[in-house]
């Protein structure tokens, strides 16, 4: 769970777009979900590609690696700096 009230300390905005809303991203999401499966299927034993499934089931000790896989095939739909916020889960 995200806790927002410490994130506020830090950040004067906080913008969580789900749904692309405010910015669409053009993420090869399949590529995306294959490589999450691969990398932590035998650890967790997915019931699906759902990548809210996977999201949801890692654990905190593999949260920065999997916010980094997910950066590195949003920053190449989006040419920008953005910060990824660790232990967001």
């Amino acid at each position: 769970m995200i806790n927002l009230v410490k994130l506020s300390s830090k950040y004067k905005y906080i913008v969580l777009d789900f749904d692309g809303t405010i910015v669409n991203l053009n993420v090869d999401w399949v590529t995306l979900k294959n490589k999450l499966y691969k990398r932590f299927n035998c650890k967790y034993n997915f019931k699906s590609k759902s990548i809210f499934d996977m999201i949801s089931k890692i654990s905190d000790e593999d949260v920065n690696d999997t916010l980094m896989t997910i950066k590195k095939f949003e920053s190449i739909s989006v040419n920008q700096n953005f910060e990824v916020i660790p232990q967001i889960f």
